[in-house]
């Protein structure tokens, strides 16, 4: 696994170091300054978290529409597929 310590340094470790040494030059204390870090990473990866939230709300609610297209609704299961594709595709939800 050491071949992996080059890239893993380079683009993770080293980056989220300085930034975290930013934070603390401006907080003076590393624990907090580890804190803001968190918040910042979080909050620049917001929208992808809040698309996949909406995601699976809408596979939640077409799970019993599935199951019931599982239990016998369609003809075969590529039939039941192309149904729970349609059916979503249909609910307007993306």
């Amino acid at each position: 696994m050491s071949f992996l310590a080059g890239p893993w340094d380079t683009f993770l470790v080293h980056p989220l170091m300085a930034i975290a040494l930013v934070a603390y030059s401006v907080v003076h204390d590393f624990g907090l300054a580890i804190i803001l870090v968190t918040v910042a990473i979080r909050l620049a990866v917001y929208p992808l978290y809040k698309t996949q939230i909406r995601s699976q709300r809408a596979m939640q609610e077409l799970g019993p529409a599935m199951s019931e297209l599982k239990r016998g609704g369609g003809k075969g299961e590529r039939e039941g597929v192309r149904l729970g594709f349609c059916r979503w595709k249909g609910s307007g939800r993306r």
